[in-house]
């Protein structure tokens, strides 16, 4: 057995910015620690640096103090179990309590790891720059923090303008099993850049990002958005994100649940979302997935009940999404308008969509001047009209059934430019060939 390739691994798995499990008890320890390998960890308890975590105490400088000391090494910033308050208006529920400035927790270091298990960070105002704790060097914009992970935490904004956990330039993040509690806030989790505030004049500025088991409360009047990915500036300011295993919980009033939008003329590229879930949308505008300017994107295993569009899509290409769950909210007024909308998706960068299920819609699908967009093995049920088509350029319809109420139809109109293959229509026990364009043709 190689025993020097099995301490590599530990040491790999015990340190740097995709810390595991396995080496956590080594990263908790005050001080300076010795991992297996040899390589030198520094851990960075932030109660050791002035920050209390009672609730009450203002920690935003204890904090700041604990992340100053890690400059020259990175390594772990720890935050032992309680509440810590980064400013705001005072706290009605402490006896001593004052107004502070609330400010943003800049994780600016490379190599560092945040272990916030059982820590609350929240403050009672937006912060100095709009988010709780946020992958950014402001300082310094043309440095590209790498490798930054974290693990835990809930974090809760306390006004509608500040976000919760966020990157504003980094590579190489990790956030892992982290929370949010959007009541009051804006969004719970933020990728977001923009060329006029000085950063990301080196695309790519957020790259290989990795959410894995992260949960948004969006309870409340406040929240925006759980998720938001959002560029402005250039064109591949934001590369390769993963989102997986994600729970957003409820939205504020016309709310989008889920938003990967690229300003006019340039595109996020490499966006995968799986295993994600959303429950329920009962806001006036509430949608699921709203993307508009995103390239070579894999969508995969969602599920979600809106109260008014499902999916919504512009400008989306070379794109596939699969295993789609897409119910309408029940007793919402106006009824929800759309399951699936695809607007502008361009030609030469094909859509395809398939395994879906849609319920309860005015529309389930509406596809409005989209190009080279494939839809494929899906049921449509309970909507109003279960594909509402215009004349677009080369659409596919492939495989799908209808399950139709009094008053509903399968289809508005068949469109001679698009083309329908095998479209059933079940009534009770019975499955009915409605439409079917198959023939042998030679390009």
């Amino acid at each position: 057995m190689d025993h020097d390739l099995i301490l590599r691994r530990r040491g790999f798995i015990s340190g740097g910015a995709f810390a595991g499990a396995a080496g956590l008890a080594a990263l908790l320890s005050p001080g300076r620690a010795q991992a297996q390998s040899g390589q030198s960890l520094y851990t960075y308890d932030v109660t050791a640096y002035g920050a209390v975590g009672d609730g009450c105490h203002y920690d935003w400088p204890g904090i700041n103090n604990a992340i100053a000391a890690m400059q020259s090494t990175g390594g772990v910033l720890y935050f032992p179990p309680g509440r810590y308050w980064i400013g705001g208006a005072a706290i009605s529920s402490c006896t001593s309590s004052a107004a502070q400035p609330a400010k943003e927790i800049q994780l600016s270091v490379d190599n560092t790891t945040v272990v916030a298990w059982g820590a609350e960070i929240f403050a009672t105002a937006d912060t100095d720059n709009g988010g709780l704790m946020t992958v950014v060097d402001r300082a310094n914009p043309s440095h590209i923090v790498q490798n930054v992970s974290v693990f835990g935490g809930l974090f809760v904004p306390g006004d509608p303008s500040c976000n919760g956990l966020c990157v504003a330039q980094g590579q190489h993040i990790l956030f892992f099993g982290c929370r949010a509690d959007n009541t009051n806030g804006q969004q719970a989790f933020a990728l977001q850049v923009d060329t006029t505030t000085g950063l990301g004049t080196k695309p790519p500025a957020i790259s290989c990002v990795r959410l894995i088991g992260c949960e948004s409360l969006n309870s409340g009047p406040g929240g925006a958005s759980g998720l938001e990915i959002r560029s402005a500036g250039a064109d591949r300011l934001i590369v390769d994100v993963v989102i997986d295993g994600m729970h957003i919980a409820g939205a504020g009033p016309s709310t989008q649940a889920i938003v990967c939008s690229a300003d006019a003329g340039n595109y996020i590229y490499g966006v995968t979302l799986a295993n994600v879930s959303i429950s329920p949308l009962t806001a006036v505008a509430g949608t699921g997935l709203y993307l508009n300017g995103v390239q070579q994107a894999c969508i995969s295993n969602l599920s979600m009940e809106v109260s008014y569009r499902g999916i919504e899509g512009h400008y989306v290409g070379d794109t596939v999404m699969n295993n789609l769950v897409i119910v309408g909210a029940s007793g919402v007024s106006p009824a929800p308008e759309s399951g699936i909308v695809m607007e502008e998706t361009g030609a030469g960068s094909p859509l395809t969509i398939s395994n879906f299920s849609i319920t309860g819609f005015k529309n389930g699908i509406w596809n409005y001047s989209a190009q080279d967009v494939s839809y494929a093995s899906g049921a449509i049920r309970n909507c109003t009209v279960g594909l509402n088509t215009n004349p677009n350029l080369g659409t596919v319809y492939s495989g799908i059934q209808f399950e139709c109420g009094t008053g509903q139809v399968p289809v508005n109109s068949y469109q001679p430019t698009d083309r329908y293959f095998k479209l059933v229509q079940r009534s009770g026990s019975q499955a009915y060939l409605i439409h079917d364009d198959t023939t042998v043709q030679t390009p």
